[in-house]
């Protein structure tokens, strides 16, 4: 089994990055995916 890992994991999300939505009532291949379409900087 191969395993791609992404290039660079920062812990900011940025506009146009595609996230998975977690969901403890679905096992994690049926995690619904998204993408950000707007942030809200703050402190944390």
């Amino acid at each position: 089994m191969n395993i791609c890992l992404p290039a660079n994991v920062s812990g900011q999300f940025k506009v146009d990055d595609v996230v998975l939505i977690h969901d403890n009532r679905c096992p994690r291949n049926m995690w619904t995916m998204g993408k950000i379409i707007e942030t809200h900087p703050g402190r944390d």
